[in-house]
């Protein structure tokens, strides 16, 4: 597989197919969706060297993921179960047009030939043809970490307004990028993921500047370096549900934006009381609903099951893209965003999280053995 290396080259979103047993060819209808059944809202957070991969049997699509940090897998059996029925997997199969995607797929609503028996399979099988895909990508562009987000979805109407945005430039020196927070991705204003967090510290709470192979860093010397060579783009997908919604025309659309958002500059000032302002937040829905007015009649694609999308961020060249509709059913989307190191360890940093590598869970219930 030959990868594209020239990040500049290569337009603002792009959507590209990583599995062709999945990934519908032109003029087909879409794949129907993965047995995967989700138990609750919550999500899984990776920052360090990418993933170890393990191929078992390819032509079974068997794969290892027992050197996966263990946290990974204690968020695993507390999302993901194994056991579906018929109608789990008829209940899966809602998307339609009512999130304005490109393709659809349908199902035959008796049940007639579905096998009642069917049980659900580990995630490890869907995301390692990914993971395999943006590895290759990455090591292409001369990287080697990233922050990973995994990110399982109940059915919620929290996104029947589109919330059009371009992401953060994630590693530009006082960027409020967060862990968890809308940087980390699409669904970042469930309301089921703002609780439960819950990093994770192998030496016990103690937190210092010695990460776990005894090498020292000044988390502050990354602060504002790297401005023109610091990374500004990432890979998302869509393991289960509808995909993501990016804007076709995104100089149009940024344009927009700005439009937008101007209005709302001089809006009566006020002082943040605290994380979650809602001065802050009015403005921020008011912005939204007028953004997803502005840009209702727009043309917009998504990414189908087995296709990934490249995305630069940042307000000059980010592409504008908003989460799908989730109100007729579960949905498992991963955000992956490359870096340096040293950049990793900054944003980690920002947060009072010098460990690296590290993982955590948020959403998953206090009792859980949440080590790394």
């Amino acid at each position: 597989m030959t990868l594209t290396t020239n990040i500049k080259s290569l337009p603002d979103f792009k959507i590209i197919p990583y599995n062709t047993n999945t990934s519908p060819s032109a003029g087909q209808q879409p794949q129907p969706q993965p047995p995967l059944k989700l138990l609750r809202t919550s999500s899984w957070i990776y920052y360090g060297p990418l993933l170890p991969l393990k191929v078992i049997d390819e032509n079974t699509q068997e794969y290892d993921d027992t050197q996966f940090p263990p946290s990974y897998h204690t968020w695993h059996s507390a999302t993901i179960t194994s056991n579906l029925s018929a109608k789990n997997i008829l209940d899966q199969n809602f998307y339609n047009s009512s999130s304005s995607s490109v393709g659809s797929t349908s199902s035959d609503a008796s049940g007639e030939g579905i096998n009642s028996d069917i049980r659900g399979e580990k995630l490890i099988k869907y995301l390692h043809p990914f993971l395999s895909f943006a590895h290759e990508f990455i090591k292409s562009a001369g990287l080697e970490h990233y922050w990973l987000t995994i990110r399982a979805t109940l059915p919620n109407e929290d996104f029947n307004t589109p919330r059009w945005h371009t992401d953060d430039d994630f590693f530009q020196g006082g960027s409020r990028t967060m862990m968890g927070s809308c940087s980390s991705g699409d669904n970042c204003n469930n309301k089921a993921h703002r609780h439960h967090y819950h990093p994770h510290n192998n030496n016990k709470g103690l937190k210092t500047d010695t990460d776990i192979k005894g090498n020292k860093w000044n988390l502050n010397l990354f602060q504002n370096t790297h401005k023109e060579e610091r990374t500004q783009w990432k890979l998302v997908s869509t393991l289960l549900g509808p995909g993501t919604l990016f804007q076709t025309n995104n100089p149009t659309a940024r344009s927009v934006q700005r439009s937008v958002k101007e209005e709302f500059k001089n809006s009566p000032d006020h002082t943040c009381t605290s994380i979650t302002c809602l001065g802050c937040a009015s403005t921020a829905e008011n912005v939204r609903a007028k953004l997803a007015e502005r840009l209702k009649n727009t043309e917009r694609i998504q990414a189908q099951i087995g296709e990934c999308c490249f995305l630069k961020v940042g307000t000059g060249n980010g592409a504008v893209h908003s989460e799908p509709r989730m109100d007729g059913g579960e949905r498992v989307f991963v955000n992956i965003i490359p870096g340096k190191e040293e950049e990793l360890r900054e944003v980690m940093g920002r947060w009072g999280m010098e460990e690296y590598p590290r993982a955590w869970s948020l959403g998953v219930p206090l009792g859980f053995d949440l080590t790394l």
